[in-house]
């Protein structure tokens, strides 16, 4: 709903479920038209994640723990939209916050012999700052950008102790960069031929080596991943005639060597060709 400039949005849910009992979620958004070319917004909301079955009904070699509780997540950000140059220059700034608690953590050792080997323990925040800006100076190129910082930090570590656990109190979460960058050039024309070109730089990670014992902490190094694609409308859709469009699409073509889970390699260069049948109007 929206009285004159200010826009109000929100919902609520409850669940009542019979093995976690009632939960309620709920989110609030709101957005303030300044003037034309400036809106101010918030929103904030609180979720929930579910144990998954194994976590809580597992036997055999792990013991699954009945009594776990929905992970929980609060979570706030505020943000700013500019538009510049008659519309033709788009600007936007949001900062968010978040808290996670009740984080459900596994134990390969639990407090007593026999009890269950996951509990509802772990705690960590999560903030940061996300920038965009989309520039079409020059149609029908449009330039865009879009720059995020994150800041995690472990609140309480659980079970995990020393500087190679998965949660380390004061540290950051697991395989969450610092900085991430993407920039794109799109060609958006009115006529049958499309394409773009992206770029998007991931800053260093920190992750586990599993496969030693003990685990040793690791850094996962920053790499640049550019991706390209073109799109050419070969016939139009009318009625009763379907239309055709062939696409070209190369993704990694620099065949940047690079991991997102340490242990696991990622695909190198791809190039994919293919077509899209669209049948009516």
């Amino acid at each position: 709903s929206g009285v004159g400039a200010l826009a109000v949005n929100g919902g609520v849910r409850s669940e009542d479920n019979e093995q976690f009992g009632r939960f309620t979620t709920w989110q609030l958004g709101a957005s303030w038209t300044v003037s034309e070319a400036t809106r101010l917004r918030a929103a904030a909301g609180r979720g929930l994640k579910e144990p998954t079955f194994y976590e809580a009904f597992a036997t055999g070699f792990v013991t699954g723990n009945p009594e776990l509780q929905p992970e929980r997540s609060t979570s706030w950000e505020v943000g700013v939209e500019q538009s510049l140059v008659g519309d033709r220059v788009a600007l936007q700034a949001t900062w968010f916050d978040q808290r996670l608690r009740d984080l459900i953590q596994y134990t390969g050792t639990p407090p007593v012999n026999g009890d269950p080997n996951y509990f509802n323990i772990a705690g960590a925040r999560s903030r940061g700052l996300e920038f965009t800006a989309e520039a079409r100076i020059i149609e029908p190129l449009r330039l865009s950008a879009e720059w995020s910082w994150f800041d995690t930090e472990v609140e309480d570590a659980g079970f995990d102790d020393g500087p190679t656990a998965n949660f380390v109190e004061g540290e950051a979460l697991l395989r969450r960069p610092d900085q991430q960058l993407r920039v794109a050039l799109d060609w958006v024309g009115k006529g049958p031929v499309s394409g773009s070109i992206s770029a998007l730089r991931v800053g260093e990670r920190t992750d586990r080596n599993f496969t030693a014992w003990p685990v040793e902490a690791v850094t996962l190094s920053a790499y640049t991943l550019v991706d390209a694609s073109l799109e050419a409308r070969v016939l139009t859709a009318r009625a009763g005639r379907p239309g055709f469009t062939l696409f070209l699409r190369g993704e990694n073509l620099f065949d940047a060597d690079y991991v997102e889970v340490f242990g696991f390699q990622t695909p190198g260069r791809g190039v994919y060709v293919g077509g899209r049948v669209q049948i009516g109007r």
